[in-house]
């Protein structure tokens, strides 16, 4: 019993760097990609809001370039 149990974790740890491993670094990769999109998607909304600002005031200044 004792040599099946031996050979049955030697194939376990073969298993397991073959698959595993490489799977846990897909994962490492694809959450690391996931955070970079997170704050790619921030800086964007805080880039239109910006424009939005400026627009806003670009329009305020004209007006009251106008008027005086």
């Amino acid at each position: 019993m004792d040599s099946y149990a031996d050979s049955v974790e030697m194939y376990l740890d073969e298993e397991e760097s073959r698959y595993y491993m490489p799977l846990k670094e897909y994962l490492a990769y694809c959450e690391s990609l996931r955070g970079m999109v997170k704050r790619h998607d921030i800086l964007e909304k805080r880039l239109e809001r910006a424009e939005s600002a400026l627009s806003t005031k670009s329009e305020t200044k004209a007006t009251v370039q106008r008027e005086v």
